[in-house]
């Protein structure tokens, strides 16, 4: 939260999955998304976000058990791909992943 505080400017919108750290709310227009792989691209795009946040902790889970989530995997590759990864925190392996997940800051390219 503290990176994208110092680093993300103000006046745009940024979306975050469930489990995305918190941030101002007085600074940010940050949109909490309790599935945030389940809109595509170009639905990012069309409604004016300008960042993506992405954790481990919400997409790992579908990586994990590709025969059972192929659809799943392949939205969130296709966000991944699209996106500009500006900015990835690995996870910490010496604290429960939940603590401490994956989080990926992605910049969404406005539409051509």
């Amino acid at each position: 939260a503290e990176w994208m505080e110092k680093n993300l400017p103000t006046d745009v919108q940024i979306g975050g999955d469930y489990y995305a750290p918190p941030i101002s709310e007085e600074k940010f227009q940050f949109v909490k998304m309790p599935l945030i792989g389940y809109h595509n691209f170009e639905w990012y795009q069309e409604n004016d976000f300008s960042y993506l946040v992405f954790t481990g902790t919400e997409y790992d889970r579908y990586f994990e058990e590709p025969e059972k989530y192929p659809t799943e995997i392949n939205e969130y590759k296709e966000l991944f791909s699209k996106g500009v990864l500006i900015k990835e925190f690995k996870e910490d392996k010496r604290v429960e992943k939940f603590l401490s997940p994956t989080v990926r800051i992605y910049k969404v390219p406005k539409a051509k």
